[in-house]
């Protein structure tokens, strides 16, 4: 296993300028990560604040003993107690078997940060992974992809969610698991490594009440040994420690709507109008919990909240005694979530993903509402893994890596075949169109002039003709496909493995299709390898 560095760009333009140092970075954020002392600077920044460090650590030691956490986990954890550490943190969603690759990808990214600025600064630096447990959204995590019979399919567990329930409370079911494990990894096929990792899985499963729990184990098994910290925000130990922290969000309700508003104004007038965040008016950017299931508050009036969807109603006073009493069933959402984060957390660095940096850039004024600093954003760390038999199937075909993963692999795989065809098929084909019609016309004409109630039938007549050609075409082009199959073979897996659905790898396989394949030190070789935090795209050949 060795890695190399490509530029590519991305698709955001604000997410590509941000990459390229090309932006004037303090009007969207507090630091510009590519400062060699940005991070000096954000450590002095945290020693002037304080934070709940005694409880928090305490809520993740109970926590953690509950998942039988290793040793190297509960010393990071105890770390957090004392007054001069600082954390690396990054987030996902709790997928099944971890969810994409790019989730392994920002806990690699946080761990490297991690380990590589504790040397620097001389400072603990601790490596938390934030599990957005509170989201309720179970179908943007309840699959992953497979390949079928040569086509990409997506394979969903069955099991409905039929209210807004947090993922940290929905229920696993075991059976309907178990079943779209084994059909995982038929998918994936059998392999020396097959039997042990479903072994594997099924032990941690059967330890699992909930997905989030279930997603937690696997983390612990894959990176317990460095160390990573779980946070899940759908704890309800962890809102004990949030209290004072939403009511202070919920006072301030209208001037957060506002501030994410004028910083999307600012965006706009920079030449970058589309909004990563998206907000009902008067949103409050909370959610707010009614018999399990999970409501976006609305602040229908000074001091007046609502939600619509059940008409219900409720005053500042009341939601705020809620607060008090039962901090659990209030939660985040995509606006306050970064702030909640940065009130538990003397952040040294926030890893994110190309759509993080660009909501985060939507954020500042709303940090700045709350007397904070937006932590330096890092971009995580892109990879793309190149496999021996793809790689020998790019240089079979005379196929540019850089370009597949730029293009994708349809544009190439045309002009391939153009370059295969006897003659160029298509011009030859437009040109007898063109001839034919002609001819055809002139024909139309006299007829017509003879007899115009046979103009429909002569129109129809020409198209039947050019459909013909059409065929035509249509069979040599099936032939010359005929002779080139095992070429196109090769362009199929070169697509499936490194563009699927001319998508990026990361966002589309999941990490159990290598360790399947590959054996279960996969992700420790990927962590042996050095990465450098300077924008490019990693590739490792294995």
């Amino acid at each position: 296993m060795e890695a190399f560095e490509l530029f590519l760009p991305q698709s955001n333009p604000f997410v590509n300028n941000y990459i390229n140092r090309r932006l004037e970075v303090e009007k969207y954020f507090d630091y510009d990560p590519f400062q060699e002392d940005v991070f000096q600077k954000r450590y002095d920044d945290i020693l002037s604040r304080t934070y709940k460090r005694d409880e928090l650590a305490d809520v993740l030691i109970q926590y953690h003993k509950r998942l039988n956490a290793t040793e190297q986990i509960m010393e990071n954890i105890l770390k957090l107690k004392n007054p001069n550490s600082v954390v690396v943190v990054g987030g996902q969603q709790a997928g099944l078997l971890t969810g994409p690759l790019y989730t392994i990808h920002k806990i690699i990214s946080i761990l490297a940060l991690a380990k590589e600025q504790e040397k620097k600064l001389n400072i603990p630096v601790v490596p938390v992974f934030w599990i957005a447990g509170e989201d309720h959204d179970f179908d943007e995590i309840n699959h992953l992809y497979v390949t079928d019979r040569g086509r990409l399919k997506k394979k969903t567990i069955m099991q409905t969610q039929r209210k807004k329930t947090m993922i940290s409370e929905l229920s696993i079911d075991k059976n309907a698991c178990r079943i779209w494990l084994e059909e995982v990894f038929a998918a994936f096929g059998e392999t020396k490594y097959t039997k042990h990792l479903l072994a594997s899985l099924y032990h941690e499963l059967d330890q699992s009440a909930t997905y989030v729990e279930f997603f937690e184990r696997l983390l612990i098994s894959m990176f317990g040994d460095e160390g990573i910290v779980l946070i899940n925000s759908g704890s309800k130990e962890l809102r004990e420690l949030e209290k004072s922290y939403f009511e202070q969000m919920l006072m301030a309700t209208d001037s957060i709507y506002h501030q994410v508003v004028k910083q999307q104004q600012i965006l706009k007038e920079e030449g970058y109008p589309y909004q990563a965040i998206t907000m009902r008016e008067n949103c409050a950017n909370l959610f707010y919990q009614i018999e399990d299931e999970r409501y976006l508050l609305i602040e229908k009036e000074k001091n007046l909240f609502s939600i619509p969807e059940i008409n219900w109603t409720s005053s500042l006073s009341d939601l705020l005694e809620e607060v008090r009493m039962n901090p659990w069933k209030f939660s985040n959402n995509v606006v306050t979530r970064p702030v909640m984060q940065e009130y538990l957390l003397p952040t040294l660095a926030f890893i994110a993903g190309p759509g993080e940096i660009a909501y985060w850039a939507e954020l500042k004024g709303v940090f700045h509402l709350f007397s904070m600093n937006v932590p330096p954003v890092i971009p995580r760390i892109h990879l793309t893994i190149l496999e021996r038999n793809i790689e020998s199937d790019l240089l079979e075909l005379d196929l540019p890596l850089e370009e597949v993963l730029k293009q994708g692999v349809e544009p190439l795989k045309h002009r391939w075949f153009k370059q295969k065809e006897p003659f160029d098929v298509s011009a030859y084909v437009s040109k007898a169109k063109e001839e034919i019609e002609d001819i055809h016309r002139s024909l139309r004409e006299k007829i017509e002039d003879f007899d115009q109630s046979l103009a429909p039938v002569l129109r129809k007549n020409a198209q039947f003709i050019e459909q013909q050609i059409d065929f035509v075409e249509r069979i040599v082009q099936k032939k010359i496909h005929a002779k080139y199959e095992a070429e196109l073979q090769k362009f199929r897996r070169i697509e499936y493995s490194l563009k699927p659905n001319n998508q990026w790898q990361e966002r589309v396989w999941n990490i159990y299709y290598y360790l399947n394949k590959y054996g279960p030190n996969f992700v420790k070789d990927l962590q042996q390898l050095t990465y450098t935090f300077n924008g490019k795209h990693k590739i490792v050949k294995l």
